[in-house]
């Protein structure tokens, strides 16, 4: 009787830990690549409710859409678009800088000051609630190749979206509201970001240095929020992809950040920054939602645990 008690105890233990598991947002940029295409108007992966709006503020020209662009392995930017630290899918997001064009508005510096931005479902947003907990992630990498003059891409979700204008900002700068994420400050420094309310300036403590040599990096953030009273905390760390990503790992390198912000209007996710490519957008419930961490399906686990449990009544008998 007891291990009859213990097996359907050990049920529904499963399905409680597979309950608390939800990958909310995904975005994998696996949408058709090359040069002339655009991120604005892609409406692919899930957790958004509209299309990406996306362009470039520098020059190639001003305002181009297709300066941000989808990009695969064959138009050789400093990174070839694959990563081992995360899953990732062939295309990536970004600023097309193919070896063979440098004389052609693709050369690595141009396209540059790149922003796009995201409604987020409302589903995902509803979720932001006193308590709760949200783990993002990207994998960013940078892509000019002449030399290190750029900043990197921020991640951010919030009511306003990160603005980059032709010379003095590059993802620093939140217009309509509050942001918190993975920001990538003037310093090229990631850290963790959080966008005021009033100014929509960035700030917040660095941590890694952004890479400038092409080097994917992992940039994952933990937020737990809190309410327009309360304050919203936010932890973030950086990875170089091969390093095997763990939650201690990422507890012991994370620097810490928090604001008072209504969660309830953080409906909007954003990008933005210099000279960047972007893939494998995650935002989850848990660590392993943000690094694409494949867990036990509810029936797997059940049946495990039901062979475990015929096992002891076996033995019993």
């Amino acid at each position: 009787m007891k291990a009859k008690f213990a097996i359907i105890t050990a049920i529904g233990f499963a399905g409680t830990l597979n309950s608390q598991a939800a990958l909310q947002l995904y975005e994998g940029f696996d949408y058709t690549s090359g040069l002339g295409t655009t991120l604005n108007g892609q409406n692919g992966g899930t957790g958004f409710a509209g299309a990406w709006s996306a362009i470039n503020t520098n020059s190639y020209p001003s305002g181009s859409p297709t300066g941000f662009a989808i990009c695969n392995s064959t138009l050789s930017t400093l990174w070839n678009g694959t990563v081992t630290s995360v899953p990732q899918t062939g295309t990536f997001a970004g600023s097309p800088a193919p070896t063979a064009n440098l004389s052609s508005g693709f050369n690595g510096n141009n396209p540059d000051h790149l922003m796009a931005q995201r409604a987020l479902d409302p589903s995902v947003t509803a979720t932001f609630t006193l308590g709760a907990v949200t783990w993002m992630s990207y994998v960013e990498a940078s892509n000019f190749k002449a030399n290190g003059n750029g900043t990197g891409c921020s991640f951010a979700i919030g009511a306003g979206s990160l603005y980059t204008t032709g010379t003095d900002n590059r993802g620093w700068t939140s217009y309509g509201g509050a942001c918190i994420g993975i920001g990538v400050n003037s310093s090229k420094q990631f850290t963790a970001g959080i966008w005021d309310p009033s100014t929509g300036a960035l700030s917040g403590p660095a941590g890694a240095a952004w890479n400038t040599n092409g080097i994917p990096q992992i940039g994952i953030a933990k937020i737990t929020w809190g309410d327009a009273l309360n304050p919203t905390t936010i932890q973030q760390a950086t990875f170089n992809d091969g390093t095997t990503l763990t939650e201690a790992a990422f507890n012991a390198a994370a620097v810490s950040n928090s604001a008072t912000l209504d969660p309830s209007t953080c409906n909007m996710l954003s990008l933005g920054g210099a000279r960047f490519d972007v893939d494998e957008l995650r935002v989850g419930t848990t660590f392993n939602d943000a690094i694409g961490a494949a867990v036990p399906e509810p029936t797997t686990t059940v049946f495990s645990l039901l062979g475990l449990g015929t096992l002891l009544i076996r033995r019993r008998k």
